[in-house]
């Protein structure tokens, strides 16, 4: 595998929606247009012009081109505050290299603190209200780097990072700390990846909570995924001590908690077990035949 560090020039493909809340949400494969040629990949977002990525891939050929086909993208921040101020320059309109020098020239490490309309010529209250604006954009994309980050030093792979981002975004590092079981809802992600690979990152024991609780919604998973609703909770209860390696008493436990807290339902007369969303979409089904 190959380390790319690029800027995009345009993003050749899909076409950029007329109203940018039409853009499709999670991880999306781009056609883009870079400083290093053209590059195809899957990314969380929509890239930008003037956007400094690395890409991790390998160089081939698409559609008879050159071509870097990446395996993973992420926003490239410059940390030394010169290289972050020319980046923010060259994704600025109305600020060319000239007005730049001048900035750092007059202001230096301490640009971004120090940084005013007037303070120095031709550094207007437009321009400087357009700088402003990508410096926020800029900070917004180095919350997403740093989340992306931790959670590939805690074991997640790169993709599966992007996928929690494209889920929770600026929430990413809260939701994943809080329970990183919670990266098993992600579609494509599993139980076994996030126990296996991740947990103990986090420092999550075999018998703490989350864990249990997680282990009972993905047997149950396990169990209804054929298309039955409810499953015997005898049944649940051994697929879940097999899963976790025993914790019959917690699993007792915290199965109670769930039904206490609508996470599960319970029929009583069959003895039978629910999650409380899929019981519900079958309850409007049948209400909506009668």
């Amino acid at each position: 595998m190959e380390t790319l560090q690029i800027t995009v020039d345009r993003v050749l493909y899909p076409r950029e929606p007329v109203n940018p809340a039409d853009t499709p949400p999670g991880v999306v494969w781009y056609v883009l247009a870079t400083s290093a040629g053209k590059c195809t990949g899957e990314v969380a977002w929509r890239p930008r012009k003037g956007e400094a990525l690395t890409l991790t891939g390998r160089w081939g050929a698409y559609q008879g081109e050159r071509n870097f086909r990446f395996t993973s993208a992420l926003p490239n921040i410059p940390i030394d505050q010169r290289d972050l101020l020319r980046y923010a320059v060259s994704r600025t309109p109305g600020i060319g290299p000239a007005l730049e020098e001048t900035l750092w020239d007059a202001l230096g490490d301490t640009w971004r603190d120090a940084i005013a309309p007037g303070v120095v010529p031709r550094y207007t209250e437009t321009v400087h209200c357009a700088l402003c604006e990508t410096l926020a954009e800029l900070d917004r994309e180095a919350v997403k780097t740093q989340a992306i980050g931790l959670l590939m030093a805690r074991g997640c792979t790169d993709k599966m990072a992007l996928a929690a981002w494209a889920q929770w975004g600026a929430n990413t590092v809260y939701t994943v700390t809080a329970d990183p079981f919670a990266l098993a809802t992600l579609p494509h992600f599993s139980f076994a990846t996030v126990d296996q690979n991740i947990r103990h990152r986090f420092e999550i024991g075999d018998d703490d909570p989350r864990r249990i609780r997680a282990g009972i919604l993905h047997a149950l998973r396990q169990r209804t995924a054929s298309g039955d609703t409810v499953t015997p909770w005898a049944t649940l209860g051994r697929d879940t001590q097999r899963l976790l390696g025993g914790y019959g008493v917690l699993i007792t436990e915290m199965a109670r908690q769930m039904l206490a807290d609508g996470t599960l339902i319970g029929l009583a007369e069959t003895q039978e077990i629910a999650a409380a969303a899929d019981y519900a979409a079958e309850e409007a089904i049948y209400q909506w035949a009668l």
